[in-house]
């Protein structure tokens, strides 16, 4: 699970922006995709493990009343050194120069249609860049999950993609953003099925 963190201020200002925007339509705009499956033959000796970002890109008032904004995410997949550390040890990954073995990166822009101008300071100042942070992240990414699955399975790859949830920093101490995934976990193959990885929040 990506758990996106957030004070009651800046739900507070997002709210201001939520209760007029009305979301018109949700875009892939950029996707990006580098893979060296051949490095990812499995051994006993060798897991993977799976890491999913996200971020907010631009956010800008494109026309009086529309309001435009970029979110990304990407899913990368790296070979993990030889189990022979205990079970609750986070396994480290391999050193790599050229990057992740997989790597899947999704834009995604957003539109959103405000009220007639004026909009007030605080609004452009304090709720535009809190909707981006909360109320865009959470419109765009089953959208965004749903892609990068899909170019997962497509190329033999079929993990599943962590939820996302908004949540109030006053449930949990941990204020992280952004949620890496833990050490890949298989389920036993169905009946006609393979195994899938699935990336774990924090």
């Amino acid at each position: 699970m990506i758990k996106v963190r957030a004070d009651s201020k800046e739900i507070a200002a997002a709210h201001l922006v939520a209760q007029v925007a009305q979301l018109e339509s949700i875009d892939i705009v950029q996707v990006t995709m580098s893979s060296r499956l051949h490095r990812l033959a499995r051994s006993a000796q060798q897991e993977l493990n799976l890491r999913a970002r996200h971020s907010v890109g631009d956010y800008l008032i494109v026309e009086p009343q529309r309001l435009v904004v970029e979110v990304g995410a990407e899913l990368a997949v790296e070979r993990t050194s030889p189990s022979s550390q205990p079970a609750d040890s986070k396994p480290e990954s391999i050193p790599d120069p050229e990057g992740p073995d997989v790597s899947i990166r999704v834009i995604a822009a957003l539109s959103y249609r405000l009220p007639p101008p004026p909009i007030p300071d605080e609004v452009v100042k304090k709720g535009l860049p809190a909707f981006a942070r909360l109320n865009a992240v959470y419109n765009a990414w089953p959208f965004i999950r749903q892609e990068i699955h899909h170019l997962a399975m497509g190329i033999g790859l079929p993990v599943v993609v962590p939820l996302l949830q908004i949540v109030p920093t006053g449930e949990q101490k941990s204020t992280h953003m952004v949620a890496e995934g833990k050490k890949a976990a298989t389920r036993k193959p169905r009946e006609g099925g393979g195994k899938r990885a699935i990336a774990r929040g924090e």
